[in-house]
């Protein structure tokens, strides 16, 4: 996810919450948009990843789809990743 901000010039932001590094929050904005990563304490082998509009926004980004596709062919890079889409 690093990577990922790094070619869209996204601020990144990641905070562990214990010393293992199990639990910990990565939170990812710019382009008018706020992506946050978190674990899952109930399912260790799980991370759920919340995309979003910064609030307030006047109208809904337009980029919101390609900045999707684009995280997603990141995430695609972890062997033996399966992602789950909610919209």
């Amino acid at each position: 996810m690093r990577e990922f901000s790094e070619k869209n010039k996204f601020q990144f932001t990641l905070i562990f919450f214990d010393l293992d590094k199990m639990l910990f929050l990565v939170d990812i904005t710019g382009d008018s948009v706020d992506i946050t990563a978190r674990d899952v304490p109930e399912s260790p082998k799980e991370i759920k990843i919340l995309i979003y509009d910064e609030p307030f926004a006047e109208t809904p980004n337009p980029n919101i789809d390609r900045i999707f596709s684009d995280l997603k062919t990141y995430i695609m890079k972890i062997p033996g990743i399966i992602i789950l889409e909610e919209k």
